[in-house]
């Protein structure tokens, strides 16, 4: 699920990156014919509009990966408080109330620390496994276009 919401935002960026690029390319290419017809102000509009377009995505998507290393960093947390409560609860014999030593909690937080750092890294893992999947999807996208007839 998560996923599949980065991978939206990351993918509407990347639209509008490519078509402030598009824009500035033919900017440049016709620069001459811009200058001459005095078309500067309404080209730096439509880029800046592009340009905050894609900033917007941008943040959106930045949002979205602070959300995420937040949940994941906090995952490690949540599991030794979890897993202390169980404990206090329902980890003695037979389901009765365990006993909470500091021997039992140093070891487990000291487990838990071990196991934040791999946790923080999933999250990363996650960004750029859909920023790739995205850029495949787009260099694919492109090798299988229709190619043009370049002897008309």
């Amino acid at each position: 699920m998560t996923a599949n919401f980065m991978n939206t935002f990351q993918d509407e960026q990347l639209k509008w990156m490519d078509s402030r690029l598009r824009l500035i390319t033919e900017l440049l290419s016709n620069i001459k014919i811009v200058k001459l017809y005095h078309w500067e102000t309404p080209m730096r509009k439509r880029i800046d509009d592009l340009r905050a377009k894609e900033l917007s995505a941008l943040k959106l998507l930045a949002t979205v990966r602070s959300i995420l290393n937040i949940v994941f960093s906090s995952v490690t947390l949540l599991m030794a408080l979890f897993t202390f409560w169980t404990f206090a609860y329902v980890g003695g014999p037979n389901m009765t109330p365990g006993k909470l030593t500091a021997q039992i909690i140093f070891v487990s937080i000291t487990l838990f620390g071990t196991m934040s750092g791999p946790l923080g890294m999933v999250a990363h893992t996650i960004s750029k496994s859909i920023a790739v999947k995205v850029g495949t999807q787009r260099i694919q996208k492109f090798l299988l276009m229709e190619e043009i007839d370049s002897t008309v």
